[in-house]
């Protein structure tokens, strides 16, 4: 893998079946939750996806909306807590939010939202992400 530069970021999307159905019936659990369903309304998981970052790799900042209009929010679940850096940057109105999902954790944000992974620098950093199309 070529080392990531500032233009451009590294990551490895999973694409093992087994590994699929069991981040489908992951989401499926925590979208059934109440207080999921209070934020994220009506609307469905439409897409999912298992992001693995090693030292070094990152994802710059973008939002998710421009790849799909119907996206509403973005859900991310982190599988892995045994790693450095690597936080998730929201960059909100009032300001940037930085948070490092760890293992259990589940994040969800408007999917309109500029956000960024800084740099890992130790361990591997594991999130299932998926994206919620609004039914609206």
């Amino acid at each position: 893998m070529t080392p990531p530069t500032e233009e451009r970021s590294y990551y490895q999307p999973q694409n093992d079946h087994a590994l699929a159905e069991s981040a489908r019936r992951l989401i499926d659990a925590v979208t059934r939750s109440i207080q999921v369903r209070d934020i994220i309304g009506p609307g469905e998981i439409r897409r999912i996806q298992c992001n693995v970052l090693d030292p070094g790799d990152f994802i710059g900042s973008h939002d998710d909306f421009s790849a799909n209009q119907l996206y509403s929010h973005t859900l991310v679940i982190g599988l892995s807590s045994d790693y450095d850096g690597g936080a998730l940057s929201l960059h909100l109105p009032e300001g940037v939010l930085n948070v490092r999902p760890l293992r259990g954790d589940v994040i969800i944000f408007d999917s309109r939202v500029v956000h960024e992974i800084h740099a890992v620098e130790s361990g591997r950093r594991r999130t299932l992400v998926g994206f919620v199309e609004s039914k609206s």
